[in-house]
């Protein structure tokens, strides 16, 4: 009951308490984490589970392959593929799609495409992962030539095509596609929205929009949060105006994503004073709600609840606030807690909250790449000071901080000479299933599992 309301954290109560657990209740939890967007817990349970000795079945590697797929985590992916071949699993198509499709994302497209090619059947699933993996990776060629082999096309397939030149930077490409396609959905549309809106075409990513509702289909959430930074940048408030009534009548005002997009378009068009009244409207509807779980339905708040609402009241500019909420925790505040302030602090430039944030995360965990970044950008940004990537690279070496290296951006500031890192990473770890700077360009395919499906019902 708990896994299909999404309520994970009883959910897991529940799992905690049972005396005897056979795979279908690991695999229940295991996908449930999954499904939730908290793919490091539900490797985090694979792992006690292999401790306990009982052996995972399909179902299981099947949720592991698509958490190693979300968390780019190839190491891990690989030794579960290991796990299959021992248990003779390959054979089954189910559990080679999402392994293909883990392999595809995290950038192993070869790898991929040997299983694919060794597949004795292949589903309409294996040929759309397989697509999807080359449209991703940047390979249209090859994309192309194996959407032209499929046998039996679908929705999806066209969609990965599409969503593929887009992401390529190919929107004629794309256009054509979308032309061709026999019956284009909403994730078609967005697609192609996303793409004229990339290139800077806005005239045509709005007009584009508008024909959506014109061929009988209804946007959804993306659309809005697609659409409303194309106002934004050409400064067409009343087009954002009307858009705001669309979401209103289409049911998306709870919608934070939208509704946050919706205050960046007011404010950038120059109307700060409704940007200000819907940010106001979050915090106290995303208060309430925090309220809410504890004074009527007797839900004890979590460390990622106390995250959530440190993050919408930072986004606000209620950073002081945001500090009184941290400091009367019950609970011991961790690392992400002062993370998602400082990250408040950086876009506020608030230069003295800022410090005080990172001199405690110093503190608890001093080897974070998290913690200098954002400090290093609060104090440039302001033209304080100008930190060199050398400069940043020694201490960053000296604490021996590594993890988010990797995806950490370098944008010139200037000269070459006066360049520093500048944070485009979530600043929440992504097993509380959230990030703070998250606005999706589009709706990629979604390739459902049988598994999925079962789960559905």
């Amino acid at each position: 009951m708990y896994v299909k309301c999404g309520n994970c954290v009883d959910a897991r109560k529940v799992f905690d308490e049972m005396t005897e657990r056979d795979v279908s209740s690991w695999n229940t939890m295991i996908a449930a984490y999954r499904r939730r967007g908290h793919p490091r817990q539900a490797l985090a349970l694979f792992h006690q589970m292999q401790q306990t000795g009982l052996q995972p079945d399909q179902f299981t590697f099947s949720s592991i392959f698509q958490a190693c797929a979300k968390l780019r985590a190839l190491e891990q992916g690989m030794d579960s593929h290991q796990g299959i071949v021992e248990r003779g699993f390959l054979s089954d198509v189910v559990i080679v799609n999402t392994l293909i499709d883990m392999y595809a994302k995290c950038g192993s497209v070869h790898k991929a495409r040997e299983l694919f090619d060794k597949m004795p059947q292949r589903s309409v699933i294996s040929w759309n992962s397989m697509i999807a993996g080359y449209a991703q990776n940047g390979v249209l060629d090859k994309a192309l030539r194996l959407f032209d082999e499929m046998p039996e096309k679908n929705v999806v397939s066209w969609n990965a095509m599409i969503a593929g030149c887009v992401q390529n930077g190919d929107v004629d490409l794309a256009l054509r596609f979308f032309k061709e396609m026999p019956r284009p959905d909403v994730i078609s549309w967005n697609a192609m929205v996303a793409g004229y809106a990339r290139d800077g075409l806005v005239e045509k990513a709005l007009e584009t929009f508008k024909q959506i509702r014109l061929v009988g289909l209804k946007p959804n959430s993306s659309t809005f949060a697609i659409i409303l930074p194309a106002c934004a940048k050409r400064g067409a408030l009343e087009q954002g105006i009307d858009i705001h009534q669309g979401i209103i009548e289409c049911g998306f005002m709870s919608d934070v994503v939208v509704v946050s997009a919706l205050v960046d378009m007011y404010a950038k068009c120059g109307s700060i004073q409704k940007a200000r009244e819907l940010h106001a409207g979050l915090v106290d509807q995303g208060c309430k709600y925090f309220n809410d779980m504890t004074a009527t339905y007797c839900i004890t708040p979590m460390i990622d609840h106390y995250v959530c609402l440190v993050d919408l009241l930072g986004r606000a500019g209620y950073l002081e606030e945001g500090l009184n909420i941290i400091i009367k925790m019950p609970i011991k505040p961790m690392v992400v807690v002062w993370i998602c302030l400082l990250g408040a602090c950086r876009s506020h430039k608030s230069v003295e909250l800022g410090v005080f944030a990172a001199n405690l995360l110093f503190e608890l965990d001093p080897i974070n790449a998290a913690t200098y970044v954002p400090l290093s950008n609060i104090y440039a940004e302001l033209g304080r000071v100008k930190i060199k990537v050398g400069a940043l690279m020694e201490i960053l070496e000296t604490e021996n901080v590594d993890p988010y290296l990797p995806i950490l951006q370098l944008v010139e500031r200037g000269r070459a000479t006066d360049r520093v890192l500048d944070l485009n990473i979530p600043v929440q770890d992504e097993a509380m299933g959230w990030t703070t700077s998250f606005l999706p360009a589009f709706d990629a395919p979604v390739i459902q599992t049988q598994e999925d499906a079962a789960m559905d019902e």
